[in-house]
C-alpha cells in the first residue's frame, strides 16, 4: 500500500475489542505500539451515535452506504477518533482514502449527534 510515494512498507492490524471489528494501520518505518490505546482509556470511554457526510464541488452528501459505513466503523477505532492522536498510525485522511471512503478530492465529515460537534478529515 504506497501511502507516500516510495514507500510501500506498512502494518495493518486487525483486531477486535469488545465483539467489534476493528483496522488500524501504522507508518512505515516507525515502531508499532499495539494495542493502539490503554485500556483503562478504553474502559472510560465514551462514543457517539454519528452521521457521516461528504463534501466535494457539488455540495455535502450523507453517507448511507451499508457497506461504507461499516467500514467507516472499522476504521474510527472503538474510540471514534480514526487514532488521530495515535503514535506511529497513518492519519484519518490517509486512511479514509486508503480504504476508499473518500476520493482525493473529497473531505470527510463527521457528526456527532449527542455532543453537536463537528469534525472534518
Amino acid at each position: 500500500m504506497p501511502l507516500q510515494d516510495g514507500y510501500d512498507d506498512h502494518i495493518e492490524v486487525q483486531y477486535i475489542w469488545n465483539n467489534k471489528k476493528y483496522s488500524v494501520i501504522y507508518q512505515p518505518f516507525l515502531k508499532v505500539i499495539f494495542p493502539p490505546y490503554k485500556e483503562e482509556r478504553l474502559l472510560c470511554s465514551f462514543t457517539g451515535d454519528y452521521e457521516f457526510y461528504l463534501r466535494n464541488e457539488k455540495g455535502v452528501t450523507k453517507i448511507d452506504d451499508n457497506q461504507r459505513l461499516k467500514t467507516i466503523y472499522e476504521i474510527m477505532g472503538p474510540l471514534c477518533d480514526f487514532y488521530a492522536d495515535v503514535r506511529s498510525v497513518i492519519s484519518p485522511r490517509k486512511a479514509l482514502l486508503y480504504y476508499k471512503v473518500i476520493n482525493a478530492n473529497e473531505e470527510f465529515l463527521m457528526y456527532d449527534l449527542i455532543m453537536d460537534e463537528e469534525k472534518s478529515f
